[in-house]
C-alpha cells in the first residue's frame, strides 16, 4: 500500500460565444511520496467510485 493524493477535477471550457461548457470530471491519483501517477484501475479486482 502507498500513501496517495486523490484529486477530483471538474473539466470546463469557455466557448467563443461566452458559454461555459462542462466536460465532466476526472480523478487523478498521485503517489504522495514521489508524485508519480498511479493508474487506479490497474488491477481489475479494485473498483474506484
Amino acid at each position: 500500500m502507498v500513501s496517495v493524493w486523490v484529486f477530483d477535477l471538474e473539466r470546463t471550457g469557455l466557448t467563443s460565444a461566452g458559454e461555459i461548457r462542462k466536460w465532466g470530471t476526472e480523478t487523478i491519483v498521485l503517489n504522495a511520496i514521489d508524485g508519480g501517477y498511479i493508474q487506479p484501475n490497474a488491477d481489475p479486482g479494485i473498483e474506484v467510485d
